[in-house]
């Protein structure tokens, strides 16, 4: 956990994958109870192993390599209100109640079907049409479930952020809904079959839209933790996924208002690391955005002189 915390994804890969194999070895991994075990124990034993599911399929999209857990795995759904209430959250302003960990499972689920079907070696054999409907299908798909989760507003956000893990557990589904919007849109720019879509203007234009406006969006989560807690921090350390989909806008749309907004963007990151992490020089997302804000910011201007040379 402290290796995910932190983004350091190769190490939480080792220990990942070490959990793994105990975990399979002590049967966590299928939902039928052992000889005697009682159903709290088991119960503990399937919240363990769902929760290595969902670290596992995360960490699977960020590196570009297959999930441990893969599909001979039997994934089940944790129960949407379970006898003693863990993970069952209610958002009053919205009347929602869902349980966070069944959400997440549903996510994970999710993630492991976009790297199946469109990063893995056998879901690079698929013809145009296909990687177009696998798209339009998974984002669909997303949309659905996005549709069942609350909104973050101000209104959400607690005085004192220790004491409201909903929160916490909202905005980390939230990040995972835009990490997947991501994901599935990118694909089209990795495509075998991309010099077939370059005449689809409109295909490709839409997916460019909806990866910018994800990875804003996934940006702008730190403005509902603006303090020194570890979760604002993770945050922080794990923005490295959306700052380079901002990157690329900037330098394509150097003469667009949202250029100049992107840039502060950026900008803002920068100082969220230095007013909250202490020892954010070490930190790579800090580095990043450090960067490609200097070199946004140089494009920019450039950009402005050579629309305005000197007389």
């Amino acid at each position: 956990l402290f290796f995910f915390l932190v983004a350091e994804n190769h190490s939480a890969v080792i220990v990942l994958s070490t959990a793994v194999q105990l975990m399979v070895l002590g049967g966590y991994h299928t939902p039928c109870r052992r000889s005697r075990q009682t159903e709290q124990s088991k119960l503990r034993e399937r919240r363990l192993f769902w929760q290595t599911f969902i670290f596992d399929q995360d960490l699977a999209l960020r590196i570009g390599k297959p999930p441990m857990i893969g599909p001979d795995f039997t994934i089940d759904l944790p129960e949407e209100r379970p006898e003693d209430g863990v993970g069952t959250l209610t958002f009053k302003e919205s009347g929602v109640t869902l349980n966070f960990i069944r959400e997440q499972v549903i996510l994970a689920k999710m993630q492991s079907k976009v790297y199946s079907t469109l990063y893995s070696k056998e879901a690079r054999k698929k013809y145009v049409h296909e990687e177009i409907q696998l798209i339009s299908e998974l984002d669909s798909e997303l949309c659905a479930w996005k549709s069942r989760i609350p909104e973050i507003t101000k209104s959400t956000r607690a005085p004192y952020f220790d004491k409201d893990p909903g929160l916490i557990n909202l905005t980390v589904l939230h990040y995972a809904y835009y990490q997947l919007v991501i994901v599935i849109h990118s694909f089209i720019f990795q495509s075998s079959n991309l010099e077939q879509l370059r005449d689809d203007f409109d295909r490709i234009h839409s997916s460019v839209a909806l990866c910018v406006a994800a990875a804003r969006a996934r940006i702008s989560l730190l403005n509902f933790h603006e303090d020194s807690h570890m979760f604002s921090l993770h945050l922080l350390n794990n923005v490295s996924w959306s700052l380079d989909v901002v990157f690329i806008n900037i330098l394509q749309n150097k003469g667009t208002p949202s250029a100049r907004e992107d840039l502060n963007l950026l900008g803002r990151v920068i100082s969220r690391f230095k007013k909250f992490d202490p020892n954010y020089r070490d930190a790579v997302a800090f580095r990043t955005a450090s960067l490609f804000h200097q070199v946004a910011y140089r494009a920019l201007q450039n950009y402005a002189n050579s629309q305005n040379p000197a007389p």
